[in-house]
């Protein structure tokens, strides 16, 4: 049967683990997703740090684009 390649690199690794670690197939899919999860973790943080960054700037944001939108309906031409 067919198997996307994604998915055939997801098998391979828990073949390997429970392969080579010689964990059963549960402990193996759980090391895999720990292992997975651990190496998105930096992602993670980045993705919640630039969520702060960009609450802390949206009053100042909200502002420049009512300002962008009066002067669209006045008919001005921008910057």
């Amino acid at each position: 049967s067919y198997v996307s390649y994604p998915a055939d690199g997801i098998l391979c690794a828990l073949q390997a683990v429970h392969t080579h670690g010689g964990l059963p197939w549960w402990a193996s899919i759980v090391a895999c997703t720990a292992a997975l999860r651990l190496s998105l973790l930096p992602l993670n943080v980045d993705a919640l740090r630039n969520g702060a960054r960009m609450a802390h700037a949206a009053p100042e944001v909200s502002a420049v684009q009512q300002r962008m939108q009066a002067a669209a309906r006045q008919g001005s031409p921008g910057p």
